[in-house]
């Protein structure tokens, strides 16, 4: 997470929705181009996970009330990393999409971390939530 200043639980919410729906158009565009069936396979769930997550975090965004703001930066490394490999979507093999779309998983994972680990106050079920999030992404790496 990039070193700025702290971030609300709300505009904390809208990063991750914002990631996950990054992570879900990715993984069903990297999916249908050049990956392994194993790969098809891991991008097929993180793009339902993506779905289920976001669907998730939009309900505990919606505890936050009506007056949300929905600012969010697409310009983060992860969001970067997704885009860069989108573009040469049709000419990367097999073995390098595998490469990327694990160094992908495994920087959503530190996101979540970092937050986790730099936000002691959030509210609990933002912090629970978070946290079975996290351990569920554990479950698929």
């Amino acid at each position: 997470m990039e070193q700025e200043q702290k971030k609300s639980p709300v505009e904390i919410v809208q990063k991750l929705i914002a990631i996950h729906t990054t992570r879900k158009e990715a993984s069903e565009k990297m999916g249908n181009n050049n990956a392994s069936l194993p790969l098809q396979a891991k991008l097929k769930s993180a793009a339902e996970q993506s779905d289920r997550f976001i669907k998730a975090l939009l309900n505990e965004l919606s505890q936050f009330g009506d007056a949300v703001q929905s600012e969010v930066n697409r310009e983060d490394d992860y969001q970067q990393t997704w885009n860069n490999a989108l573009v040469n979507i049709d000419t990367i093999d097999a073995s390098t999409l595998s490469d990327t779309h694990q160094k992908l998983e495994n920087t959503l994972l530190n996101i979540y971390s970092e937050i986790l680990d730099s936000y002691h106050d959030l509210p609990v079920s933002l912090n629970d939530l978070l946290i079975s999030q996290v351990k569920e992404l554990k479950q698929t790496l």
